[in-house]
């Protein structure tokens, strides 16, 4: 079973693409799930999973959170988010991808599923709207590394005052990610923002 890509507009206006692998019609149909995907990820990336979820009975979705995948390639800005509140905004294109899923399945069960940066979205989105998810699943998810994260924040503003906003530094993105990356093993390599 394959999936399909699709496009929304989020609530700021912004073009946002969202996989969805439909349920295998064979089994009975359990479910909704919906993947909020890692930093430097895509959504393609959990085909395998959303595969093994089709077959047990779940229709998948997943959207490319802004600056990643598809959602960026769209505007070839790849790792480069221009608004003010980068995880407000990721969370409210949740919310309309989920609010979609509502309207395509009503009146089933609503599972999120958050991998490390998508668990700290997640986390966020459970306070918000909690009360509309049946559950919720994190992976991979993390605090503020209270010496690496004051660093890293202290750098990118340094970096960003002298150079602007637009512009990447590979060096932060080597020191602060690079292992991220190293070990990842994307579905479509040319999607990684």
């Amino acid at each position: 079973m394959f999936y399909n890509t699709h496009i929304f507009k989020s609530t700021d206006g912004e073009s946002i693409c969202y996989y969805k692998w439909e349920a295998n019609p064979k089994v009975p149909f359990k479910g909704v799930v919906q993947i909020a995907h890692g930093l430097g990820e895509h959504a393609g990336r959990y085909d395998g999973m959303a595969h093994l979820l089709q077959e047990e009975g779940y229709s998948v979705y997943a959207n490319d959170h802004r600056a990643h995948g598809k959602t960026a390639e769209m505007k070839r800005l790849f790792g480069f988010y221009d608004g003010n509140e980068y995880f407000d905004d990721c969370i409210e294109d949740m919310h309309v991808l989920s609010n979609l899923m509502k309207v395509e399945n009503p009146k089933t069960k609503y599972i999120l599923f958050g991998h490390s940066m998508g668990s700290l979205f997640s986390r966020m989105y459970v306070t918000k709207y909690g009360e509309e998810l049946d559950a919720l699943i994190l992976s991979g998810t993390a605090s503020f590394i209270k010496g690496l994260g004051n660093v890293g924040l202290v750098a990118a503003s340094t970096v960003t005052a002298f150079r602007g906003r637009a512009r990447g530094n590979e060096f932060l993105k080597s020191v602060f990610f690079g292992e991220f990356i190293k070990s990842s093993n994307p579905i479509e390599p040319n999607l990684i923002g």
